[in-house]
């Protein structure tokens, strides 16, 4: 691809996309893999890109074309669930900005990142909504309006795409038959507590599933990086004591992705670090000094070099002022 002088190189961590399933969205008239119009988000919000041949099977967590190929002919492709950094260009076409993702790589759930760094990175947009983010179950709101939020210090609640809860199971998780074939199963894990909570916070999982695939969401006493869709909050009836519980928080999951012992402290420092940078205000958590945070909405900002980010697992640590 000849690209213009004005093309500007960007890459986005972290990022979740939502690839199109049909056949004819994602490849051009002449049968070239290509996605003309691809929602990605992060913790800032979201944006369209279009996603060139090299990048597509990566967001099917397929190895190649041959194997995309073979998943859609037997009609059990399905998008990838995990969040990925995206290298892209940044260009003007007859006026119109355009985005183009030209490589894809899951990100790594081990990683030093930094705060600072964070704030700095508006990501894809300003943060307005529609986000991708981890959080702590204690932040998570439900309104019959705005559907998932969650909350911030300071500021409105911030309207929510998915969830990110970094979870360890206390008991056997339960599961029953709702369909009268029994190929459909509901899996639901109680007490689960969140490790991302300020304040100790259990939750209840549910996750459907067919029998094949049921053990990827069975939780029991594993810890686990779980992609919630919806919430419902409930109060639970009287116990036999007379004592009322605590309101609870149902989390219908999506995808679940169990830790290593390793895993799990460096990915509690990660996403510790990465909700305080959006829902904790600048004064309790943000380093005083250093660069002025520029907008994504700026032209200064796809303009600022990213000379650290040689590799696509790479943390950035700019936009950095006055550093070329």
């Amino acid at each position: 691809m000849q690209l213009a002088s004005r093309t500007q190189v960007f890459q986005i961590n972290r990022a979740l996309l939502d690839p199109p399933l049909q056949a004819e969205l994602m490849q051009t008239k002449d049968g070239r893999l290509f996605i003309k119009s691809c929602r990605a988000r992060d913790r800032t919000g979201c944006v369209d890109v279009s996603v060139t041949s090299d990048a597509v099977p990566g967001l099917y967590d397929c190895t190649d074309e041959a194997q995309l190929r073979q998943q859609l002919a037997a009609q059990s492709l399905t998008s990838c669930k995990s969040r990925m950094n995206i290298r892209g260009v940044i260009r003007e076409e007859n006026g119109i900005t355009k985005k183009y993702i030209v490589r894809v790589e899951k990100a790594p759930l081990i990683a030093d990142v930094s705060l600072q760094a964070m704030r700095q990175c508006l990501g894809l947009s300003n943060i307005s909504e529609d986000v991708v983010m981890p959080s702590g179950a204690d932040r998570i709101l439900h309104d019959g309006l705005v559907g998932l939020a969650l909350r911030r210090d300071g500021s409105d609640p911030l309207n929510a795409f998915r969830v990110l809860l970094l979870v360890r199971g206390t008991e056997e998780t339960d599961l029953d038959v709702i369909d009268e074939k029994n190929t459909v199963f509901k899996l639901i894990s109680k007490n689960v507590s969140c490790l991302l909570s300020d304040s100790p916070t259990t939750v209840q999982l549910v996750a459907y599933s067919d029998l094949k695939k049921s053990l990827a969401y069975r939780l029991d006493r594993e810890t686990a990086l779980v992609l919630v869709s919806a919430v419902e909050h409930y109060v639970p009836v009287s116990d036999s004591s007379g004592a009322d519980e605590k309101p609870g928080l149902i989390a219908t999951v999506e995808h679940m992705q169990k830790l290593s012992k390793d895993e799990i402290e460096s990915l509690h420092r990660s996403l510790t670090v990465e909700w305080k940078s959006v829902l904790t205000t600048d004064s309790e958590t943000e380093i005083s000094s250093g660069p002025k945070r520029v907008s994504a909405s700026a032209g200064e900002y796809w303009t600022q070099e990213a000379r650290k980010l040689r590799r696509l697992i790479s943390e950035p640590t700019w936009p950095v002022v006055g550093n070329s």
